[in-house]
């Protein structure tokens, strides 16, 4: 059964990001350091709106989940690239 063009682009996009992912898990660490791969593979895996989730919730428990999205962000993110030496002469 053929994919629609929809569900091409999506797959595509899926795709895409898997490669991305890969080759910054591989090719990263000795160009860029472990710390900067692991900020750099943290925003490709990332799912923006993670608090868009089927059903229906409350805006408050929204709020809370954006708030907990954000806050696993600066840990993984932000934190590392401040451990990191990029930038830092």
């Amino acid at each position: 059964m053929a994919m629609g063009p929809k569900l091409n682009a999506v797959k595509g996009k899926i795709d895409r990001r898997a490669e991305l992912v890969k080759f910054s898990e591989n090719g990263l660490p000795s160009r860029a350091g472990v710390k900067y791969r692991d900020a750099v593979v943290a925003c490709l895996k990332w799912n923006a709106d993670g608090e868009k989730v089927p059903g229906v919730i409350s805006e408050e428990e929204k709020t809370r989940r954006r708030a907990a999205q954000i806050d696993e962000f600066r840990i993984k993110v932000v934190a590392t690239l401040r451990e990191c030496q990029c930038g830092n002469a």
